[in-house]
């Protein structure tokens, strides 16, 4: 089962790669802004992603980092701590995030149209279960 996830995931990020790269992003890039705007929260920062997506901190930093290099997201100081600046994404970077989206809605359903809400329930149980008994 993990060697299929780990191959469902390579899988998945050349797809992202190949629906994002019309718009300057890639799977890593559209993936840390979906948390941002997915989040929604006020006081986002690259902890707070990298804790909540489980990935490293360094590098959802670097990745932030880029973004905002191209004009995507821009930081803002936190009221709430003085290193630790929020995330914001800019008009351009939503723009290109939504685009990217409106690309990934007919590739979803092209993919996974021809399973029913019973086995997609199943699989999203499945998946959840088995990363909160994860560290």
């Amino acid at each position: 089962m993990i060697l299929a996830v780990f191959r469902l995931n390579g899988q998945l990020v050349l797809e992202g790669d190949r629906l994002a790269k019309e718009d300057g992003l890639t799977s890593a890039k559209w993936h840390v802004m979906g948390a941002l705007i997915y989040f929604g929260e006020q006081n986002i920062t690259v902890s707070r992603i990298a804790s909540r997506m489980g990935l490293r901190r360094q590098g959802v930093q670097r990745i932030v980092n880029e973004l905002c290099e191209m004009g995507l997201v821009v930081f803002k100081d936190n009221p709430y701590h003085k290193k630790a600046k929020q995330i914001v994404p800019t008009e351009e970077g939503l723009k290109r995030f939504n685009s990217v989206m409106q690309k990934q809605i007919p590739w979803a359903n092209e993919h996974g149209g021809s399973l029913g809400s019973d086995e997609l329930e199943t699989a999203l149980r499945v998946i959840r279960t088995i990363s909160a008994r994860l560290p």
